[in-house]
């Protein structure tokens, strides 16, 4: 489903900006900065009739920041708000410009409460801090400069609204303080991720994928080594004991890896001033007279690409004999081909091939699609390789699965979400695809 045009507005003039990175590869303290600055993007919002700073009640004996909006000369409420951010990011600063006009529209005194963050501050202390500010809300209308009897409502928006709904619980179940309302926006209520519209709007192989046993997965997509500038990171520990299986008798009964797309993304995004042993594509003064897409390719870096895969698949395979189960199928999929285009997957995640071939090696735009397939299919034959040098590695071909993307498509076009990402059809004709495989694959008897 295509975003609202205005929404897609706004995602487009945040990856223009540069903004925000991926969160999870910068660390909390930096996403904080970052969540901050983006919020600049919405304006100043409307001039209030009154706005004061106020330093409220929070969970023992701590006291923290609140910001009241007053529209009007008249009040119909006062609404204590609670920011989303994950329970992470967001700050007053952040939702000014937003509650401003909320104030503005709603006709509400907003009192926006600055409650403390993870990971500095762990659960309770986020629900106990917004507790304790709307208690002291509730016995300090007055001093707010506003009725006594004012109705008091309580409202967030994501993480915000998560915190609204358990201090509202916490409002019941303790008998203080009387809530005329809450406002929940969006909030997380549920962990449930089954419901129609987590199906309807997820985009994943697993949700598509119907096999003719049951079967348990475990997603450890989080990658141990990656290429980003040819360099390695430290391997995942959780994923390596699940591999073994130390603390059960029961086997997996294979192992899905991804094919290496990732890194050949990140390896195809290292910038020209790099060695060629430590970039996968070359620059205009460097290309080669072959008629074809190779002579864009670096091959000390595909030969520097392959090697890194290679050590990494031996470690893995080195890891599963010392499993219980040293038998254990592992299956390979790779990937079909994919239209470098200006479709990134969200604010700060993409493109990747486009980026690489437009802004950084010029690649002509006629040689792009080729180019993409180059490096697609020699990493299928590196693949296919490493599946029959080891025994019961098997190898998923998607090479002709999915209907190719427009270069000149910004969204979802034909079977594909983004530059690098199916659709939800596109990725259920995947799990057609792969389907004969894994229901292939034997069940392994416990120990």
């Amino acid at each position: 489903m295509p975003l609202d045009p205005q929404m897609k507005a706004m995602v487009d003039q945040m990856v223009a900006a540069g903004q925000p990175p991926v969160f999870a590869e910068i660390g909390a303290e930096a996403a904080k900065a970052v969540s901050d600055q983006s919020a600049l993007m919405m304006g100043t919002g409307p001039t209030m009739a009154r706005e004061e700073e106020f330093t409220v009640d929070g969970a023992d004996g701590h006291r923290m920041r609140a910001r009241l909006y007053v529209a009007g000369e008249r009040a119909s409420a006062l609404l204590v708000f609670f920011h989303g951010g994950g329970w992470v990011v967001g700050s007053i600063e952040g939702y000014d410009p937003a509650l401003r006009r909320f104030a503005r529209a709603s006709g509400c005194a907003i009192l926006s409460v600055d409650y403390r963050l993870a990971p500095e501050f762990r659960f309770p202390t986020a629900p106990q801090d917004c507790y304790a500010a709307l208690c002291w809300a509730a016995a300090h209308r007055s001093e707010l400069g506003l009725p006594a009897d004012l109705p008091l409502v309580v409202g967030g928006d994501s993480a915000g609204g998560n915190l609204t709904a358990v201090v509202s619980l916490m409002a019941r179940d303790r008998g203080e303080p009387a809530l005329a309302a809450q406002l929940l926006i969006y909030p997380a209520t549920d962990c449930d991720f089954e419901t129609p519209s987590y199906r309807e709007f997820t985009t994943n192989l697993p949700e598509e994928m119907v096999l003719s046993r049951s079967t348990l997965v475990v997603n450890c997509a989080r990658p141990g080594k990656v290429l980003a500038l040819m360099t390695d990171t430290t391997q995942d520990p959780k994923f390596i004991n699940l591999l073994a299986r130390r603390n059960t008798r029961w086997p997996w009964d294979g192992l899905l890896l991804s094919g290496g797309g990732n890194d050949l993304i990140a390896a195809a995004v290292v910038p020209g001033d790099f060695p060629q042993a430590q970039r996968l594509l070359l620059r205009a003064d460097e290309w080669g007279a072959q008629p074809d897409a190779s002579r864009y390719l670096s091959e000390p870096g595909w030969q520097t690409f392959s090697k890194h895969m290679t050590e990494v698949f031996e470690l893995l395979v080195a890891k599963r004999a010392a499993a219980v189960h040293p038998g254990m199928p592992i299956v390979l999929h790779a990937y079909d081909h994919v239209t470098p285009r200006n479709a990134p997957a969200g604010p700060g995640m993409g493109p990747w091939l486009y980026k690489a071939m437009n802004d950084l090696y010029g690649i002509p735009p006629d040689d792009r699609n080729a180019l993409s397939d180059l490096m697609i299919d020699r990493l299928l034959a590196l693949l296919q390789g490493l599946a029959q040098a080891h025994a019961n590695v098997t190898l998923i071909n998607a090479v002709g699965t999915l209907l190719r993307a427009d270069a000149a498509a910004t969204g979802e076009s034909h079977d594909w979400e983004n530059e690098i990402h199916p659709t939800k059809d596109g990725y259920a004709k995947l799990a057609a695809h792969w389907r004969g495989t894994l229901d292939a694959l034997p069940r392994l008897d416990p120990i």
